[in-house]
């Protein structure tokens, strides 16, 4: 074991990453089989390849009850609100009394819940998030569509990015000769000759797939991509960059 930190504290860390914030009422994520154990998903929701990171949101999918940190791309995303949208992955956030091994030899620390493991999303609580930007009080709360870690943003309009350019062709969902930024599967994109509504399904290369066809052929298309998805969370803690903050959906 290294020798324990020395660095005085003045004050005890107010809680932990995924940790609970309070003794409010707390609502898991709801798998939306019938009760039949012949359903392939029935018995719990499951950790998917990779892994899942603790502390973090995470995206379920609800055909095959795989649970992962990043998007899978495997079909839109369900937003909450009266103006949100049906699909079929849903986010849910990673909770810390789960079941995270240390895989890492003679490692000390771990994060991250292994695959095939059961796990428990939540839908609404309060925890403590990590957010890297920083967070204000009364910020809504995005997960990144890359590795589901937390976002703050003033308004509850997603955040996007611009930068990269693809070749498209009229009639196929593939974009081609991707450049000047990453894709991640399940990050909604627009741009010339893009169908409204299209989101990423999956990268390969300098490939990415459409969940449509493109309407039109071009060359250094510009793309803009929304990089992370509204939860019903707000920030209910002030946070400098890289610490927690309280998030709540009960206000």
């Amino acid at each position: 074991m290294p020798f324990q930190n020395t660095t005085p504290r003045a004050y005890l860390a107010p809680g932990v990453e995924g940790g609970w914030a309070s003794a409010n009422p707390h609502v898991s994520l709801l798998q939306p089989n019938t009760g039949d154990l012949s359903e392939p998903n029935a018995a719990s929701w499951k950790v998917g390849a990779g892994g899942v990171i603790v502390g973090r949101f995470a995206f379920a999918d609800y055909v095959t009850g795989l649970v992962t940190s990043a998007h899978p791309g495997t079909g839109a995303t369900y937003t909450p609100g009266f103006t949100g949208q049906p699909g079929r992955v849903r986010a849910g956030f990673v909770q810390r009394d789960q079941v995270a091994l240390i895989t890492t030899w003679l490692g000390e620390t771990g994060n991250i819940v292994q695959p095939g493991t059961g796990i428990t999303l939540l839908s609404h609580g309060d925890v403590w998030a990590r957010f890297a930007a920083g967070a204000a009080v009364g910020s809504f709360v995005f997960a990144s569509f890359a590795d589901g870690s937390a976002i703050a943003g003033a308004t509850s309009t997603a955040p996007t990015a611009t930068g990269v350019t693809a070749t498209t062709t009229s009639g196929s969902p593939n974009l081609t000769a991707v450049a000047g930024g990453t894709l991640v599967p399940g990050q909604p994109v627009s741009g010339t000759g893009i169908p409204a509504g299209a989101y990423i399904v999956s990268v390969s290369g300098a490939t990415a797939v459409l969940s449509a066809n493109a309407t039109a052929s071009g060359t250094g298309v510009a793309i803009t991509q929304t990089t992370a998805l509204l939860t019903s969370f707000r920030v209910d803690s002030l946070a400098a960059n890289g610490d927690i903050a309280k998030i709540s959906v009960w206000g």
